[in-house]
């Protein structure tokens, strides 16, 4: 997985923390609780501190992890858990249990991004590059596509 889409993933994952928080029994992977923790230790508020899934869980329950994972094979094996996917495509190319759930900024997010750093030279990768430099240096900035 390239070094992007791992960074990605941990940012679904403690958004997904962050909006189950609320429920009381939330559980989350020993993977997933290693990436919270390093959010953690940089000041990110996730709200309430999920457990973790060791043994059998309170029911109705919630676990967030990726459905490769141990922990949640089991649930969906021995407990008759039924998985729920958080995915930018599932817009797209959904099925029924699949929720459009993507953590990518949009243009908007990328403007005020642009005007919060206010960069000397922007080089603009990915999508619509082009056209993304033209309106940015519309906006005065030093922008050219890759």
């Amino acid at each position: 997985m390239r070094r992007l889409d791992r960074i990605n993933n941990l940012k679904k994952i403690a958004n997904l923390t962050r909006l189950f928080s609320w429920y009381d029994n939330l559980y989350v992977t020993r993977r997933v609780k290693a990436y919270n923790d390093v959010y953690a230790r940089w000041g990110v508020d996730l709200g309430a501190e999920p457990g973790e899934m060791r043994g059998r869980p309170r029911e109705p329950f919630i676990l967030i992890g990726h459905e490769r994972s141990p922990e949640v094979r089991v649930a969906m094996e021995w407990l008759g858990a039924v998985p729920v996917r958080f995915t930018g495509w599932a817009a797209v190319y959904g099925g029924e249990r699949d929720v459009p759930l993507s953590d990518h900024a949009d243009f908007y997010d990328l403007l005020r991004a642009v005007d919060r750093v206010s960069p000397e030279k922007i080089y603009v990768a990915y999508g619509f590059t082009r056209k993304f430099a033209e309106i940015l240096r519309g906006l005065g900035y030093d922008a050219e596509p890759l």
